[in-house]
């Protein structure tokens, strides 16, 4: 389909510069999966609870560094998200086509990618405060029908309000952050209430498209174990063939440079299909809310734009 998630990912690889955007992330992707193969490696108990108390409370450094990258990694979905948005609105207003096929999606790697950071540091601060008593209020309420003696009816209102929740977030939260991404704008994107307001204007297209990145989320993780399955194989058959002892071989898979290895591939593809995600995301944003609120030829993207 035109603007959705397969053509995302093709524009991925469309552009100059593209082996150093895939580098940069490529790095993102290996300091976000370091401290969390320190993790787990030294808990040992395959917990994320554990982990998490080891990253974050017991050497917070390995915390600090996964939270600052992780919005490194953020601000660079924004801009990419900005590009997005100007590409449909040259695609709808523009009659040069060569024009607008070469205009680049994936941002470059300058000192402008951290232009607009701390509003996005903002916007993400706010937008978990209010997820967090969003689930609050969910479960006061379970409690208080608990309370009241209606126990059974407690636990599964919070559990369907929590499911509901869950799938509001996952369809309405796409495009808080793409209207944030449109002029990189903090004004009109805090409102509560705006989980809500996002569903009647993306409508059963956004439904969709969540169900598809599920779906593919799905498939995608299915291909990638596969593959690391095989190349663990391979690589442990090459190992054994050189004649080195089992415990060597059992210290190789289980050090940190291998889970590091193998996690940085994961972080890196699942990057890959959040962006192509955002791509269709921004397609729908610009058909279903943009083009609904001002005439195409009065939008500007690049107001605001460094």
């Amino acid at each position: 389909m035109a603007g959705g998630i397969i053509e995302g990912f093709q524009k991925l690889f469309a552009g100059k510069n593209i082996l150093a955007k895939h580098s940069f992330l490529l790095i993102l992707s290996l300091l976000i999966a370091l401290p969390a193969a320190i993790s787990n490696i030294n808990t040992q108990s395959g917990q994320t609870a554990d982990t998490y108390k080891y990253m974050y409370l017991e050497y917070p450094l390995l915390g600090l560094v996964t939270l600052v990258i992780s919005y490194i990694w953020g601000i660079y979905f924004i801009h990419f998200v900005h590009n997005c948005i100007k590409y449909f609105v040259w695609k709808s207003t523009q009659t040069d086509e060569q024009k607008v096929n070469a205009l680049e999606i994936m941002p470059d790697i300058n000192g402008k990618l951290f232009s607009h950071f701390w509003e996005y540091v903002l916007m993400t601060i706010v937008w978990m405060i209010y997820i967090i008593l969003y689930i609050a209020i969910t479960i006061i309420l379970g409690c208080i029908l608990a309370a009241s003696g209606l126990t059974a009816l407690g636990i599964a209102a919070c559990v369907v309000l929590l499911i509901a929740l869950t799938f509001i977030c996952l369809i309405s939260m796409p495009y808080i952050f793409t209207n944030f991404a449109k002029n990189y704008e903090i004004k009109g994107n805090l409102n509560p209430l705006l989980l809500f307001t996002y569903l009647p204007k993306v409508g059963g297209t956004g439904f969709v498209l969540v169900l598809k990145y599920l779906g593919l989320g799905i498939l995608y993780s299915i291909g990638i174990t596969i593959i690391i399955v095989l190349i663990t194989v391979a690589t442990g058959i090459i190992i054994g063939l050189g004649g080195l002892n089992k415990d060597i071989i059992t210290g190789f898979f289980g050090g940190i440079p291998f889970t590091t290895a193998v996690t940085t591939v994961m972080v890196y593809l699942s990057t890959l299909l959040g962006l192509a995600f955002y791509y269709a995301v921004g397609n729908i944003y610009y058909n279903k809310i943009m083009k609904g609120e001002n005439p195409p030829e009065e939008i500007c993207v690049e107001k605001n734009e460094a």
